[in-house]
């Protein structure tokens, strides 16, 4: 699985961002969801992000060749990917987006946010265990005061609420240590495109936008992309999104090319 976010500012840098993310899931096992949050600073809570349009714009199967313009036989095909474009509009500064990236078949996973600046757009990557989601999500809950405690569980002993909060310190700390950022080693490529500028660069080239510029182009003007289908070949040139990475191992091309 690789991801490529790109984001863009219509109305300049006091204005709102639009975000269109690119997912190639190469394996049929590769899930990936997405929220964006908003923070509420009084209260320490989220509010309710509101967007014009949010969530999945496209999927298009990715069917694998073997050489230049030559498929793989039909008995091959379940080793066809499978791209899926997203758009996220009415993004604000403050506001940060959670990407969580797994395999079924792996014990660990990816979780990695994207915060939104008024200048700046960044990310960081953390582990994340398949074992410790049930415990995760308890530690998510507003931590209670000894009278709340004690009105929830009906116990009178005033030593297990404190044995009660050691153990919820406890296991903080172990997620901290556990669940730590991904430095040098990563489970999926994670690219942050400013898209406004990239088009910039490359307008100047005046060449032909290439099969993954076009569809995040699309997204990003709320097109409607109507291709269901696209062919993968091995790569006879740079990279279609110049100065990233191979966003994948592979050449995107349109079957009617």
């Amino acid at each position: 699985m690789n991801v490529l976010v790109s984001y863009s500012r219509p109305h300049g840098k006091y204005g709102r961002y639009i975000f269109t993310t690119m997912i190639y899931f190469a394996k049929p096992t590769e899930s990936a969801t997405i929220e964006v949050k908003r923070p509420e600073t009084q209260t320490q809570t989220y509010t309710v992000y509101r967007c014009g349009y949010c969530g999945r714009w496209a999927t298009i199967t990715v069917h694998h060749t073997t050489t230049v313009n030559t498929p793989l036989r039909p008995a091959a095909h379940q080793k066809d990917g499978r791209l899926e474009l997203y758009r996220y509009d009415n993004v604000e500064p403050d506001d940060f987006m959670e990407f969580t990236l797994r395999d079924s078949e792996l014990l660990k996973y990816q979780m990695t946010r994207v915060d939104v600046g008024w200048d700046d757009v960044s990310l960081e990557s953390y582990w994340r265990y398949v074992k410790f989601d049930k415990l995760r999500v308890e530690l998510q809950a507003p931590d209670d005061d000894i009278t709340a405690w004690l009105a929830r569980t009906h116990d009178t002993d005033v030593k297990h609420f404190w044995n009660y909060e050691k153990q919820r310190n406890q296991d903080r700390a172990r997620l901290a240590r556990e669940e730590s950022h991904m430095k040098t080693e990563f489970l999926y490529r994670f690219n942050l495109l400013n898209w406004d500028e990239y088009m910039d660069s490359r307008l100047e080239d005046r060449g032909e936008l290439h099969v993954e510029e076009d569809l995040i182009q699309k997204t990003m003007n709320a097109e409607v992309i109507t291709i269901q289908e696209l062919r993968l070949e091995p790569v006879s040139q740079l990279p279609a999104i110049q100065g990233q990475q191979q966003f994948i191992e592979g050449e995107l091309h349109y079957l009617t090319d």
